[in-house]
């Protein structure tokens, strides 16, 4: 059950994500989606070259240099946030109440030390 529900929430984040980079203007690219997938199938924090080795595993072909373009763009959206303790990066995933209105609750998100430059990190996790 709680892979499927990993599952549903990777999803989640990345049709929002991909919605709110075409209404933001943007074109939904193949790196683009590559990054996003990336870190919505995460649940621990990822510097941008483990984006990078984790779209190069799965297949995929993008640069170091298009990855940080990619997470600076997410980033700008706050779809990502920056922690600056881990220097890296992390799905903001959004769900509201059956109401509508949005419930922010702390992340499973701990810091960790990484010497593999920075980390994308979540800035809350909305939970029903």
């Amino acid at each position: 059950t709680s892979v499927v529900q990993a599952r549903t929430e990777a999803k989640l984040y990345e049709e929002n994500a991909i919605l709110q980079l075409r209404n933001a203007g943007y074109r939904i690219t193949m790196p683009r989606v590559q990054v996003i997938r990336a870190l919505a199938e995460t649940k621990t924090a990822l510097s941008a070259y483990q984006v990078h080795e984790k779209i190069l595993t799965g297949g995929g072909m993008i640069d170091v240099v298009s990855v940080y373009r990619i997470l600076s763009t997410l980033r700008d959206l706050g779809l990502i946030l920056r922690v600056t303790l881990t220097d890296g990066f992390f799905p903001r995933r959004r769900r509201p109440w059956p109401c509508g209105r949005p419930v922010v609750s702390a992340g499973p998100c701990a810091p960790r030390p990484n010497r593999m430059g920075p980390r994308w990190f979540p800035s809350a996790c909305w939970r029903w």
